[in-house]
């Protein structure tokens, strides 16, 4: 927890309304770095994990999911913010 805490709070300066990105959105360092991110208010939370963890992930409060094993997600991101 407090790994994800530090790079997302002090790091990354996360507040409300933040977008966040989270690779490996079901380890659990992923789990912490949603957990936190939705606590914080971010208003966009995209996460990569395989579809048998897609549920899971977004149960925990992610808006969009990347499939790790089918997609590359710096290209699906890359596509988005054209």
């Amino acid at each position: 927890g407090l790994t994800s805490f530090s790079s997302m709070v002090h790091l990354g300066r996360l507040r409300s309304g933040s977008r966040v990105l989270v690779l490996g959105g079901s380890s659990a360092t992923g789990i912490m770095a949603v957990q936190i991110a939705a606590k914080y208010g971010a208003a966009r939370i995209v996460a990569t994990c395989s579809q048998r963890n897609d549920e899971l992930v977004k149960s925990l409060g992610v808006h969009e999911t990347v499939n790790y094993q089918e997609s590359n997600v710096f290209d699906v991101m890359s596509r988005r913010s054209e």
